[in-house]
């Protein structure tokens, strides 16, 4: 076919030419010249008014927190508990006045993870794997996973047990639960419990 049959389909060049102000969507029917050898790309007729969007202003500009709350159904993997725990995790206890108690102090073993409210969804992923704790805002920005009753405590203890801890973290891990058995065991009643307690809570970050 010659250059006459196929009728006007705009400017030829040997390369395509980009404008710097909006580069202009074209189709190409290229063919290869035999010398010198080179691609000649035909411009094919008018449709070359359409302006080629910039991709990165085509995308919708919105925020994502670190989960979709549609999984929150899902089961985390026990490894990535862990792994999130030595990251992010807190093993603690508290020690409280209280009047009914015969030492006048009450203990309690505390599990925390904290973080920025956007990351809610992760918590709430933990709580649901882990069917044990609560999930308590802590100031404006912050909301916590929190473990303390004895009774779902051991549920952490059995956890890490079975899936350890493999950072610094894990010292506090072996600290906590030599507290947690000393309360479990309610050697905590006792003034020289309680002191062992105090003393071995002094050793947590």
């Amino acid at each position: 076919m010659n250059e006459n049959e196929m009728g006007y389909r705009g400017s030829k060049s040997p390369w395509l030419s980009f404008e710097r102000r909006g580069v202009k969507e074209q189709r190409v029917d290229g063919s290869w010249c035999k010398e010198p050898m080179h691609l000649r790309c035909t411009l094919m007729g008018f449709e070359r008014n359409n302006q080629i969007k910039i991709p990165s202003k085509q995308l919708k500009k919105q925020y994502y927190t670190t989960l979709n709350r549609t999984s929150l159904n899902n089961k985390l993997n026990p490894w990535f508990i862990t792994g999130f725990t030595d990251a992010e995790g807190c093993f603690s206890f508290a020690i409280k006045p209280d009047a009914k108690s015969k030492l006048k102090w009450r203990t309690s073993p505390l599990f925390v993870i904290k973080l920025h409210i956007k990351d809610i969804a992760i918590l709430e992923l933990i709580k649901n794997t882990l069917m044990v704790g609560k999930i308590r805002t802590n100031g404006k920005n912050s909301v916590q996973y929190v473990v303390e009753s004895i009774k779902e405590i051991q549920i952490i203890v059995d956890h890490f047990n079975n899936y350890p801890l493999v950072t610094e973290k894990a010292s506090d891990y072996l600290i906590f639960k030599q507290c947690f058995e000393i309360i479990k065991q309610r050697e905590h009643l006792t003034e020289r419990g309680l002191l062992f307690l105090i003393g071995l809570k002094s050793s947590l970050n």
